[in-house]
């Protein structure tokens, strides 16, 4: 990945928890813009670093199972850092 296509979907993320976010205060919701851009942009983050690592560090946080099959720890982390934000 480069270094542009990971800073056009951190600022994509940003921009979309902007206006999840405008639209909440603008209803007097609990949770507003500053909220919502920071979980969108902590998913983003790591969404970004599980397309990075694997080409910098090749066998680093994947493991091959057993049948052959890879599977990496980082899948399950980007909609965690989602849910763990919206229910704070």
């Amino acid at each position: 990945m480069a270094w542009w296509e990971a800073g056009a979907r951190i600022l994509l993320a940003i921009l979309i928890g902007l206006a999840i976010g405008y639209e909440r205060e603008r209803r007097n919701k609990p949770a507003g813009t500053r909220t919502h851009i920071l979980v969108c942009l902590g998913a983003a983050l790591i969404a970004v670093m599980e397309n990075w690592f694997p080409t910098t560090f090749p066998n680093s946080l994947r493991n091959v199972h057993e049948d052959g099959l890879t599977y990496s720890y980082w899948n399950v982390t980007p909609p965690t850092v989602g849910l763990c934000g919206c229910s704070s």
